[in-house]
């Protein structure tokens, strides 16, 4: 019962932090107004603000918005008329949401061989997505990534309990597949995290093959409109030309440069050295790295405006205590929570294929497995003293307790 009472308050602070003055807090952007705009204009005409009919991709600002969020939006905009709350709420209920999927997932992750989970850690994990600066950030708004998020949660849930009951495995599929209708980065994330689960726990998929094999079938076919997209439309180019690493010409003409310090400039050496694809190269993974900045995660966060709050990082400063020790836990048990490090080490993959980075956006799925190791340190830390010294436990909870608050209402503050 203690176990319930908890979860159903964190997940009321979960839809407080989410739906408070959701109506005038931020002011819409343009982006969410597009989205909100096409779901009306689809209800009126049965076409988008471009003239097609119930697109897969919309146009809006030739950036190509994947459109399952939009026709989310449909009832509520149909029921209560295109305003900043209809457009907002279904994907605000669903990040809403996302800290109890969460909860079940990390019960998932933390089964033993006798089947005892850890619900103490299943629950910290939980509060602290519940009260997450960078998924409270994107959950706050009709942003695309904060839908998709929540599909992965589900499908990656419903994946790990499929290895027991592989019933639910099509459910798995399913939510995956929807994710690949919400957001781009989805696309780059989902089919390589899916693959490495598969081959992880390759033995018991072998054992279900045939369960296995009726969800890759439901979801082939319900990527076939997808796959119909990409083909016959040049959405994916264009976005890829928008924001692409490629598109940026910078790595090109510093590889030029460096050629051109050189005496000899078509000798060979000098061409093997100094060439695109070795800029291109180090230009990714210096993309790739900004993500896990300390700057960027703890003090500074995103450069862009709308994706940040003032001096405030991605993370709390509380959790440069438990990430640590998180991180060590995950080093004794690399294939347990295989998920999480998997997790952590993809999520960034997308965003690094862009030349603007660190980009909080692209990267939100980092959230889920970082609040994961975070809350590992601290259950870790509770376990010990709670096993050592009962008498220092509680005034301990209470230091944890008001140091978090602290941090927790001082980002309140600055949102």
């Amino acid at each position: 019962m203690k176990i319930k009472l908890t979860l159903i308050v964190i997940i009321a602070i979960s839809f407080f932090m989410r739906f408070y003055s959701i109506s005038e807090l931020p002011a819409i952007n343009a982006d969410e107004a597009a989205l909100g705009y096409n779901a009306y204009s689809l209800i009126k005409t049965g076409k988008d603000e471009h003239g097609r009919s119930w697109p897969i991709h919309f146009q809006s600002f030739n950036d190509w918005k994947p459109g399952l969020t939009a026709y989310l939006m449909i009832p509520t905009i149909y029921l209560f008329g295109l305003n900043e709350l209809s457009t907002r709420f279904v994907p605000v209920l669903l990040s809403s949401l996302s800290p109890l999927i969460l909860y079940f997932l990390v019960l998932e992750l933390s089964r033993n061989k006798y089947g005892e989970t850890r619900k103490r850690l299943a629950l910290i994990s939980a509060l602290f997505l519940a009260i997450s600066p960078w998924h409270v950030h994107f959950s706050r708004g009709a942003w695309e990534v904060s839908v998709a998020l929540f599909f992965i949660l589900a499908g990656a849930l419903f994946y790990l309990k499929g290895l027991y009951k592989p019933s639910f495995f099509i459910l798995s599929g399913l939510f995956f597949v929807l994710s690949l209708y919400t957001y781009h980065s989805a696309r780059v994330f989902v089919p390589i995290f899916v693959f490495l689960l598969t081959l992880i726990n390759y033995k018991k998929v072998v054992m279900n093959w045939k369960k296995v094999l009726i969800s890759v079938f439901f979801s082939l076919l319900l990527l076939i409109p997808l796959f119909y997209s990409f083909i016959h439309s040049s959405a994916i180019l264009a976005r890829a030309s928008g924001v692409g690493l490629l598109s940026d010409i910078g790595p090109v003409n510093r590889a030029n440069e460096l050629r051109g310090s050189h005496a000899d400039q078509n000798n060979v050496l000098v061409k093997i050295f100094n060439n695109k694809y070795v800029e291109y190269s180090l230009a990714f993974a210096n993309n790739y790295g900004s993500h896990f900045h300390g700057l960027f995660l703890f003090l500074s966060g995103d450069d862009i405006q709308r994706n940040k709050v003032p001096e405030t990082g991605q993370m709390y400063l509380h959790d440069l205590l438990f990430i640590p020790i998180g991180l060590i836990l995950l080093s004794k048990s690399p294939i347990k929570y295989f998920p999480v490090i998997v997790w952590l080490l993809l999520s960034p993959l997308a965003a690094a294929l862009t030349f603007q980075t660190p980009h909080a956006l692209r990267a939100m799925f980092m959230s889920v497995p970082l609040v994961i190791i975070s809350a590992m340190g601290l259950e870790y830390l509770i376990t010990k003293i709670d096993s050592k010294n009962k008498i220092v436990l509680y005034p301990s909870l209470a230091i944890v307790t008001i140091l978090i608050g602290y941090f927790f209402s001082r980002y309140m503050v600055m949102y």
